[in-house]
């Protein structure tokens, strides 16, 4: 486990001590931080990871799931930054079953975020016949950061975003009274907007949403 020794010896030396508080106050206190901001972190990281490579495929799906349990959230930033590149190497179906417990290790907003579009969603795209499966899945898992995930996981997808799926799982979570849920059904509706405002327009004044949901998917909208 040198990748994540030096990890850890690169975070703790650059720590900026008057950044530590700061952090740990906007992630509401659940996480603590070392102090290194996102783009020295994200420059040591990939300073590291040339010396060593991408390890080994089983190798490497255990030292993110290490990563992602680590007490120091840019460990947990770390963990999802190497599981971009090893899906990118090594993706096979069976992926998801680590997907899915890395959206479930230490969750909150700022990694299952990164986690559904950027991980989950380009899973979802290389195994379509997976999607439904999983959906109905995390869906059905009564779990808010799993159920964020499939409202989520086609923010990148633009013009080939299934608009059926989409319009149907805000209409299924439309009922959550978790902010977190209503927060993520305005935001995919809006960003689909971009591709098709109309539809969206349409879906949003004929369903009933909540008001949070409603202010997010027509933020950008013109009068």
């Amino acid at each position: 486990m040198h990748l994540i020794h030096d990890l850890t010896n690169a975070f703790e030396k650059a720590a900026v001590a008057s950044d530590r508080m700061p952090m740990i106050k906007y992630m509401k206190g659940h996480f603590d931080f070392y102090g290194v901001r996102s783009p020295k972190r994200k420059e040591l990281f990939r300073e590291i990871l040339k010396s060593h490579g991408i390890p080994p495929q089983q190798l490497a799906i255990k030292i993110i799931l290490d990563l992602m349990n680590h007490p120091k959230r840019e460990m947990n930033y770390a963990a999802i930054d190497l599981a971009l590149r090893v899906q990118k190497k090594y993706s096979q179906p069976e992926d998801l079953q680590w997907i899915r417990e890395i959206i479930l290790t230490r969750s909150w907003w700022d990694t299952v975020d990164g986690i559904a579009p950027n991980i989950l969603g380009k899973f979802l795209q290389n195994y379509p016949e997976l999607r439904d499966p999983c959906l109905k899945d995390f869906i059905q898992s009564d779990n808010i950061w799993l159920q964020r995930s499939t409202l989520l996981f086609q923010l990148r997808y633009k013009q080939d975003t299934d608009q059926d799926i989409l319009f149907t799982l805000c209409k299924s979570l439309s009922y959550s009274k978790e902010f977190f849920i209503q927060k993520a059904i305005g935001w995919a509706l809006r960003q689909y907007a971009y591709t098709n405002k109309e539809a969206v327009y349409d879906f949003v004044e004929g369903h009933s949403l909540s008001n949070l949901s409603k202010r997010e998917a027509l933020k950008h909208r013109k009068n």
